[in-house]
């Protein structure tokens, strides 16, 4: 088993997101598909960054102003400056929550490498990489069933 490549195991059909969709259509889509991320890429597949629930549950407590969502105006009735508002989801982008700090894998490397990432950065997932073009994603889950695959039956 060491031996055998990440794409050997790794889940080929990726649901991912584009930077200029909004943080309320992230959350739609990962609640949809039952994920606790989604990489984001761009029209060639290269990836960008990752959004997890984590980003998202963090935009929902601790929101940017309008302003900090590109909104720039003033309510001339009250002369209030309402760039100053938190902002709604559906005002804020994925690329302004995403994180551009992202763990790969290359295809071709071995499973052990695979699991000494996830173990190394506590993470249970990484996304499996050809240079910048994500072409799929290997989870712990993966590894385990490698692992009982390749141990002799009882």
């Amino acid at each position: 088993m060491p031996h055998r490549p990440v794409r050997s195991v790794m889940q080929s059909e990726v649901v991912t997101l584009r930077s200029g969709r909004s943080a309320r259509d992230a959350a739609q889509l990962l609640a949809a598909h039952r994920l606790t991320g989604a990489p984001v890429v761009d029209e060639m597949k290269r990836v960008l960054g990752v959004v997890t629930q984590s980003d998202l549950v963090r935009l929902e407590t601790q929101p940017p102003s309008t302003a900090a969502a590109g909104a720039f105006f003033s309510n001339v009735f009250s002369y209030s400056d309402l760039g100053e508002l938190p902002a709604d989801e559906t005002m804020v982008r994925v690329d302004t929550v995403m994180s551009r700090h992202v763990l790969s894998v290359a295809p071709d490397a071995p499973l052990t490498e695979a699991a000494r990432l996830m173990r190394q950065h506590r993470v249970h997932r990484l996304l499996v990489v050809d240079g910048e073009t994500l072409c799929g994603i290997v989870s712990a889950l993966d590894l385990l069933i490698a692992i009982e695959e390749a141990s002799p039956s009882d």
